[in-house]
């Protein structure tokens, strides 16, 4: 079904109606070409690919350089072919250097559910070695397959390296394992030749990775150098603050070598400060988060918000959650501070999904509470500012809540005619 699919896939009309072979188009359709036939070729014994090739060589490109549909399909599909042993390459340097990987956990990447089977990790002087065995599950074709990597890390990812083997059943990998443990006991001089010697392939290094995915792994291998360098960019910015607010009233900009350690301490105080804040639930902190903005608007230093921007969405986004799983008044003001904290920082959210978080808890809780509190009864008051809280924000998210409002005139109405509560 998968092979039917990619062949239908190619059949794609844009790939056929330019008269370019080379065009973004028609490459594209050669690529599920290619898929089809990567798959089918398991089944037969026919070459489908020497064959599709020698059609491919009748075409001919209208750029010289690119000589015919042969060598397009060689430069341009095969080298963006993208293979398992590929993913179990991109797994083990994205994803073991982030979390590291653990026996019996899951992983998904791609079309891939990744199962770790085995793990070990060893250290050869500055060298870590990660190594283990990973059942991948393809989940449009459901075949399986066990594979085997070891990641050699040395250098701030200079001299990564990862080595990947199929478990075909003419070797295991307990005696690589033990192999690759004896020669680092020994003492081996060249430990990146004794693992090729050892898993007898090609090694995989920080270009394999699509391309995408290179600026994340970039920042996992600087992100312990940029907590070393903090208390350095913090204790500049402490020395000289009564500078920068000479520097400031004087109406001229600060040098760089001052503005920069200034821009990177102060972001990372507003990032401390909403994250304790998150954690204590504290407004004080938040406040705290508020007036560094605004101090690096008064010594002219613009600050990077986006950190800061998404840190706060999906505290946003969190509560939001709470809300629609349970409507509680006190996680209503929470909101609706959160909120305020957001608009005070001026920061920009990507505002979709949080506003299709509030229109469902608009229709399934704030409607249901605004009948309640018509009925009367206890607690309709604390319900009634929970309620307001929530449409205030909905309002600053660009919802109509006039509706709402209508329906809670009766409550006013009452609310108002009472003496026990006028000012």
């Amino acid at each position: 079904m998968e092979i039917q699919r990619q062949a239908q896939l190619m059949y794609t009309s844009c790939g056929w109606f330019f008269t370019e072979l080379s065009g973004l188009e028609t490459v594209q359709i050669l690529k599920y070409a290619a898929r089809a036939i990567e798959l089918a070729e398991d089944l037969t014994t026919d070459e489908l690919e020497t064959t599709f090739v020698a059609d491919l060589r009748k075409a001919r490109s209208n750029i010289k350089d690119y000589q015919n549909g042969e060598w397009i399909y060689n430069n341009f599909v095969l080298k963006s072919r993208f293979t398992l042993e590929d993913i179990i390459g991109h797994y083990a340097v994205k994803v073991l250097m982030r979390r590291g990987a653990r026996k019996g956990t899951q992983q998904r990447l791609f079309a891939y559910d990744l199962h770790v089977l085995e793990e070990d990790h060893f250290t050869a002087g500055n060298i870590t070695i990660d190594l283990g065995v990973v059942k991948a599950v393809s989940r449009l074709t459901l075949q399986e397959e066990e594979v085997c990597y070891v990641l050699l890390n040395r250098s701030m990812g200079e001299k990564l390296r990862c080595f990947i083997r199929k478990n075909n059943g003419d070797w295991t990998y307990a005696d690589a394992r033990d192999a690759l443990q004896a020669g680092i006991n020994a003492g081996v001089d060249s430990l990146f030749t004794e693992v090729k010697r050892i898993w007898k392939t090609e090694a995989y290094d920080l270009n394999t990775l699509l391309i995408d995915q290179r600026q994340e792994i970039v920042d996992v291998l600087i992100s312990e150098q940029k907590k070393n360098l903090l208390p350095d960019y913090f204790k500049i910015y402490e020395k000289n603050q009564k500078l920068l607010r000479t520097i400031a009233k004087l109406q001229v900009d600060a040098p760089e070598e001052l503005a920069q350690p200034t821009r990177i301490a102060l972001k990372y105080k507003i990032l401390a400060a909403i994250h304790a804040a998150a954690a204590q639930e504290s407004n004080a902190e938040y406040e705290k988060a508020v007036e560094l903005v605004h101090l690096a608007q008064k010594l002219g230093i613009t600050i990077d918000l986006t950190e800061v921007a998404s840190e706060l969405e999906k505290l946003l986004q969190d509560i939001l959650f709470r809300l629609k799983k349970k409507f509680e008044p006190e996680v209503c003001a929470q909101l609706l501070e959160l909120n305020s904290v957001q608009r005070r920082m001026q920061l920009e959210l990507n505002s979709a999904l949080l506003q299709d978080t509030l229109y469902e808890i608009l229709k399934t809780r704030i409607v249901p509470a605004i009948e309640k509190i018509n009925r009367g009864g206890p607690d309709v008051q604390a319900l009634y500012k929970a309620v307001n809280q929530v449409l205030q924000v909905a309002y600053h998210f660009n919802f109509n809540i006039k509706i709402y409002k209508d329906r809670l005139k009766p409550f006013e109405g009452e609310f108002s005619r009472d003496p026990e509560y006028w000012p």
